[in-house]
């Protein structure tokens, strides 16, 4: 499912750079029905999608300085989202919500992490001083310059979803090496580190053109 749900992901999230560039009702609701898609296929790439749509949300009313119109389009486009993804996706949902209740009884994925992610980080973060990673930085500082864009805006609420999700599962984990909570994310963490490095190709393609 890892490598399978990359397609529907990167699909949906074109067809939300593609609303985001002509404004048509039509791509929201392709880029909602691929989002329920995105999370048949996998949780992880479908949650890192959600807070991209919510933080693009966020910025639309702060860019349109919380006008009406601003924040009436935003929350529109958002829920017309919504409402295809969970159409979609509700067969799983009908068991996840409906059987489950929303409860993990299998909690043990959600407790692992990678070794490169834990003892192993320092010869993760090595493995990344590279030219590639020079070059995904320039991309990266090309793109921040540039001005606000669907793209711009897309690549880095992708950067920062995934960031914040990993973020959160290094909190857990030490939540359970220093405290005993019980508390997991929904996934490994490895899946969120994966998206990381899947924006980070794109920068890459950024900083060599």
């Amino acid at each position: 499912p890892v490598n399978f749900a990359q397609a529907p992901f990167y699909l949906t999230v074109w067809a939300f750079v593609r609303g985001r560039q002509s404004s048509r009702r039509a791509w929201d609701v392709a880029t909602g029905a691929l989002w329920g898609v995105t999370f048949l296929a996998h949780t992880a790439p479908a949650l890192v999608f959600g807070v991209m749509a919510v933080a693009a949300a966020v910025v639309d009313v702060r860019r349109g300085d919380g006008a009406r119109v601003e924040v009436r389009t935003a929350a529109i486009r958002l829920a017309v989202m919504v409402i295809l993804a969970l159409a979609v996706s509700s067969p799983l949902l009908a068991t996840v919500v409906g059987h489950y209740g929303l409860r993990t009884l299998h909690k043990q994925p959600g407790m692992y992490t990678a070794p490169l992610l834990a003892r192993e980080l320092p010869t993760l973060v090595w493995q990344h001083l590279s030219a590639a990673m020079f070059v995904a930085t320039v991309g990266a500082a090309t793109l921040w310059r540039q001005r606000p864009s669907a793209v711009r805006l897309v690549v880095f609420t992708w950067l920062l979803a995934a960031g914040l999700y990993l973020v959160l599962a290094y909190a857990l984990l030490a939540g359970r090496l220093l405290a005993g909570w019980a508390l997991t994310t929904p996934v490994p963490s490895f899946h969120f580190f994966f998206y990381i490095k899947a924006a980070g190709a794109v920068l890459f393609g950024v900083g060599i053109t």
